[in-house]
């Protein structure tokens, strides 16, 4: 056994890694279970590109070829069998397309990835408030009601969920991952107060605003197409978003919309301030956030 193969053995030993074989091949890369992979060439992590709202994409060298994949199918590959042969779609569980966390990974065949998957249409206005699987579902079912002939609407639902229009025949589209049945009442949505409601109505000091909320610390926008609000950073390292409402803007601290929206329970009533159980202010998980005085 040369020294390059016992390096190897002795960092995937001292790291509780898993040598990653992908299509019966061994690669020299090896795995966690938290969702880290790491390079047994220079023995150092591989990071990827995280695609918005999607994944993180990873480039791995299989035999002198150069293949693309993302994270979550090689952590699944390494730790997760396979229930059958259909099954080769990765779900994220928690609907954190960034948490490859073997916990949080499961395979599924293409027919559930889709309906699960982060296609989910939004529609809104009149009298519809659906949740569609595709762009074609739902330019199938506005071309019902619609003055427009389906291919044109499919056109128009692409654009308005790129942000390039404002709306599909007076109909609000808006992109949604949610992990949830094709149809579902919008209204129940985000006026659920449970607590296993992944997405609330934004609440901040008594107002309601036209956003959405998630237990991740990330604002939506519901006039803009589900558009992702860019946070921007407070004098202590925080994050605040910019919030608009009746033609005036508010500058809100994320923590605290957070927590605000989702009902976080305090010990005490009079407690007004978030703590940061991490001590990362820009942490805005509802997991990771506290009431203090």
């Amino acid at each position: 056994m040369n020294d390059k193969i016992k390096s190897q053995q002795k960092f995937i030993i001292e790291n509780g890694l898993t040598r990653l074989v992908v299509d019966d091949k061994k690669t020299n890369y090896a795995v966690h279970p938290s969702g880290k992979l790491y390079s047994l060439i220079n023995f150092k992590e591989v990071i990827g590109t995280k695609k918005y709202n999607k994944s993180t994409n990873v480039h791995i060298n299989i035999s002198g070829k150069q293949k693309s994949y993302t994270k979550a199918y090689l952590i699944a590959l390494a730790f997760i069998k396979k229930p059958s042969a259909q099954y080769n779609y990765v779900h994220h569980i928690n609907g954190n397309n960034y948490d490859d966390n073997v916990k949080n990974l499961e395979w599924q065949t293409k027919k559930h990835y889709t309906i699960n998957g982060e296609y989910h249409v939004l529609v809104i206005g009149k009298d519809l408030n659906q949740i569609f699987i595709s762009q074609v579902q739902a330019a199938k079912y506005l071309s019902t009601i619609s003055k427009y002939a389906f291919r044109t609407l499919l056109k128009k639902v692409s654009k308005a969920l790129k942000g390039e229009i404002n709306d599909v025949d007076g109909y609000q589209v808006i992109a949604m991952d949610i992990h949830n049945k094709q149809r579902i009442n919008v209204d129940k949505l985000f006026i659920d107060n449970t607590k296993n409601s992944k997405y609330k109505k934004a609440y901040y000091n008594g107002m309601y605003f036209p956003y959405l909320v998630n237990r991740f610390g990330n604002v939506y926008s519901l006039i803009y197409q589900g558009k992702k609000i860019k946070p921007e950073y407070a004098k202590n390292n925080s994050l605040r978003v910019r919030l608009s409402l009746d033609k005036k803007v508010y500058i809100v601290p994320v923590d605290q919309l957070v927590a605000q929206s989702f009902n976080m329970k305090k010990e005490n009533i009079n407690y007004s301030n978030i703590k940061h159980i991490n001590n990362n202010n820009k942490d805005n998980r509802l997991a990771n956030l506290y009431w203090i005085k």
